[in-house]
Formats: C-alpha cells, sequence, structure tokens
C-alpha cells in the first residue's frame, strides 16, 4: 500500500465498517488496521509461507485489541478451479499467477522462483458459502497484475462495496495482466470512480481509489 490505512480513511465520504483485504500477505497491515475504529477484516493471501505468518498475527491482534478477523488460504481469481499455477518470486511482494513481462525488465533482480499449483476461488462463492457481505463495504487488493480477474469473480458482491483501494497496472509487467483503463471500465459497471491514483514509485504502476458515485 502506497497510502496507510489513516490516509485512506481521510479521503472518503463514508465509514468503513469491514475490509477484505486480497494478497494479505503476512498481514503487517493489521499493525495499522487495530488502531481504527473498523471491526471487521477478511484477509486472503495464497502463499503457505506468508499465511502461516498471517495466522499468527490474526490470533495476537484479534486476542489484545478486539477485532474480528478472518483468513483464507487460496487465490482470489474469476474461476473456481484446482491446480491453477502460482508464481512464487524471489520477492515475495512479486508473487503473482501471471509471469513476468516489463517486470523483468524494469526489476531485473526480481525472478521465479517455483511455481505451485493452487486451488482458486471467487470472492463470490466465498461470501456465498462463509460470510456476510454486510459485514464489509471496503477492498484492498493487490494480486500483481490479477486485480481484474478478481472483480469479475466479485460481480454479485461488488454492490454492497463503497470502496476499493487496489493496485494497478499501466504497462504490461505481467504477462497478459489488466492495465488502469480495463479497471476503470469494468468498475464503471458497478458505479465505481477513481478518485486518486498514485504511481510515484514508478511510472508503469502505481495504485488507484475507487468510490461509489
Amino acid at each position: 500500500m502506497l497510502l496507510n490505512i489513516d490516509q485512506l480513511i481521510k479521503k472518503l465520504s463514508f465509514k468503513i465498517n469491514g475490509i477484505i483485504h486480497i494478497g494479505a500477505g503476512s498481514g503487517a497491515e493489521l499493525r495499522e488496521y487495530r488502531k481504527t475504529k473498523i471491526d471487521n477484516f477478511l484477509m486472503i493471501e495464497p502463499d503457505i509461507d506468508s499465511y502461516r505468518k498471517l495466522v499468527l498475527r490474526k490470533y495476537y491482534y484479534s486476542f489484545f485489541f478486539k477485532k474480528k478477523i478472518f483468513t483464507e488460504n487460496c487465490l482470489i481469481t474469476d474461476k473456481t478451479k484446482n491446480d491453477v499455477p502460482f508464481r512464487l518470486m524471489n520477492v515475495k511482494d512479486c508473487n503473482s499467477i501471471f509471469d513476468l513481462h516489463l517486470h523483468k525488465k524494469i526489476y531485473p533482480k526480481i525472478h521465479v522462483k517455483k511455481i505451485v499449483n493452487l486451488k482458486s476461488k471467487t470472492l463470490n462463492s466465498l461470501f456465498e458459502q462463509k460470510y456476510n457481505i454486510t459485514n464489509f463495504n471496503f477492498m484492498n487488493i493487490d494480486i500483481q497484475g490479477a486485480e481484474l480477474l478478481a472483480f469479475k469473480g466479485a460481480d454479485e458482491i461488488l454492490g454492497k462495496i463503497k470502496g476499493i483501494y487496489t493496485e494497478v497496472n499501466f504497462k504490461e509487467l505481467y504477462k497478459d495482466c489488466a492495465l488502469i483503463d480495463q479497471i476503470d471500465q469494468y468498475l464503471k459497471r458497478f458505479k465505481f470512480k477513481r478518485i486518486y491514483t498514485n504511481n510515484e514509485m514508478h511510472s508503469s504502476w502505481g495504485d488507484a481509489l475507487y468510490i461509489k458515485e
């Protein structure tokens, strides 16, 4: 996240009651989340090593700060499917279902270390089976080029979401990844408008904040 949760909250005209965090890693953001008045957190991470650390943080922040933290160890895409190739990089923040493309030229020291097959789920299926969408109205997503796939698999719940903070790509860093214009167009169908964009780290990628018009 290029903005922390306090900075995001200041840009919103509504109160966040719960965050769906896709690509939660080891849960480092929970340190900032616990300072807020937000009650509910669904933290989703596919990498098992990061997920184990996330679960430990879940228990710590749930116990000491009385937060309702739920965790899921799965890929989020537009389909529920077995054996989806997931590329583990030598830098965990760059893990992706997509292969590296321009990323290799911009960040030549980052490379695929291993490919594992994982089960993918959609947000639609998760909320149909386990969670109540009324407890969540904000989405934080950073899954290295697969964000549009996640949104397409969330068409049944996006109507209940008021804000989305997502990583975006201006160039094809990952092979076949969605670009920012494609995300703009898809989210527009659900009346989302991009109100903030930050690509100060590099011109090829950044973060964007969308809210309901």
